[in-house]
């Protein structure tokens, strides 16, 4: 019995495993680059997140910040230099000018719906003692709570929050928009957008390397 027990056990962690695998998914749908825009003429760039959750913000803005300076992009998060209110416009550009920011990163979440997907039961089959003969040798007790729980495991649904983010790369000298991402991110229904910020950051920053648009250090 206790072989049992382990082997349902280790059925349970499987179907646990299976249901973290379905969220925190990302991907790049849309990537757009101005093609008559000189490559590497960017140096410095400020990351700007749109949210009303300062949190969220500055989350986003420390790690895109972090990701552009890990591979050789000089950037800077706003929210150090202006604050967690909405931005003027005045004063923004003066700290643009005043840190040496000659491009300005804005993202925002374009809409965000709840995904259900419902798995029905499924049964195992075991193909007989002569394929898998160690499950029935536990008597007729152990082989009857074993079939129980195959039969007796219900259908679930899975609960999904499908974020969609646009990301605008601007110069900042003339306003023109060089570069720009459409993205979208799974998320468990109880996470908050930016909290699984890591693989949408990396995605964007590789995204933003291949379009060869911001010069790195050397």
């Amino acid at each position: 019995m206790r072989q049992i027990t382990w082997y349902l056990r280790c059925l349970a962690c499987a179907g646990t495993l299976a249901l973290a695998g379905c969220v925190s998914a990302t991907r790049l749908t849309t990537v757009w680059t101005d093609p008559a825009f000189e490559t590497n003429s960017l140096r410095k760039l400020m990351v700007i997140g749109i949210a009303r959750n300062a949190t969220v913000r500055r989350v986003f803005e420390d790690r895109f910040t972090a990701a552009l300076r890990a591979q050789g992009i000089d950037a800077e998060p706003s929210y150090p230099l202006v604050g967690d209110d909405n931005l003027d416009s005045a004063r923004f550009g003066s700290e643009m000018h005043r840190t040496g920011c000659d491009g300005v990163f804005v993202t925002r979440i374009v809409d965000r719906t709840t995904v259900r997907t419902y798995y029905p039961p499924t049964a195992v089959y075991l193909g007989g003692p002569w394929a898998a003969p160690w499950q029935y040798r536990f008597g007729w007790y152990g082989y009857y709570s074993l079939g129980y729980s195959y039969v007796g495991a219900p259908g679930y649904t899975i609960e999904n929050q499908v974020v969609n983010f646009e990301t605008n790369l601007y110069r900042v000298a003339d306003g023109q928009l060089v570069w720009s991402a459409l993205s979208q991110e799974w998320l468990g229904l109880s996470e908050m957008p930016g909290a699984e910020v890591v693989p949408f950051v990396r995605q964007l920053v590789s995204a933003l390397l291949d379009s060869r648009i911001v010069a790195r250090r050397r």
